[in-house]
Order: structure tokens, then sequence, then C-alpha cells
């Protein structure tokens, strides 16, 4: 059994993931910004149930979101400037330096 350490976070993970799953099957199609959703839920889950990986966390998760961008430039013509694409890029960038600051040990695992 998995001992959840924050219930708040994990109710609005699986919150987040559920609804996103939801809206994925009910339309057929994936957006980003479903894409996004589901990551930012599968972000609270593993960090209310991880202890002390917060570190490793943001820094797996922003490599996740900023190969997704890469990858929706290329694949799926989405345009490198948009609100989305460039919301995902700093959302990206923010978690990678928040994880390295982290693993350095000038902020807190809280």
């Amino acid at each position: 059994m998995v001992r959840v350490i924050d219930k708040g976070l994990f109710a609005l993970g699986l919150l987040f993931v559920f609804s996103t799953v939801y809206l994925i099957v009910s339309s057929y199609s994936i957006s980003f910004v479903n894409f996004y959703f589901l990551l930012t839920g599968l972000f609270l889950i593993f960090n209310s149930v991880l202890e002390h990986k917060t570190a490793s966390l943001s820094i797996i998760f922003s490599f996740i979101l900023l190969l997704a961008v890469f990858i929706g430039i290329m694949n799926l013509n989405i345009y490198p400037w948009s609100k989305e694409s460039l919301i995902s890029i700093i959302t990206g960038v923010t978690f990678l330096i928040r994880g390295i600051i982290i693993h350095l040990g000038y902020l807190s695992q809280k």
C-alpha cells in the first residue's frame, strides 16, 4: 500500500487526471492543453506520494514537458510563438531551474 503524504495534492492531482482523461475520451482528440493538465495532475500525484523527491520529479517533468512542446512544434505544426507553446516552454524551464536549485540545496524539499 502506498502512503499518501499530502492528501490535498493527491486529490487535486486525481481530479486533474480523471477530468483530462474524460475529456480526451469524450472528444477523441488530445490537445496540448489536455496534455499539460494531465502532466500537472501526474506531477501532483507523484509529489504527494514520493517523499523528498521533489527535485527529481521537477527535472523529469520539465524534460517531458519540453520534449512534448518540441514534438508538438515539429509534428503537429504548432506555431512556436503561440500562447500554449510559450507557457509550456516557460513552465518547463522553470521546473528545470527549480529542480536544479532544490537538488543543490538552495531551496527546501517542501
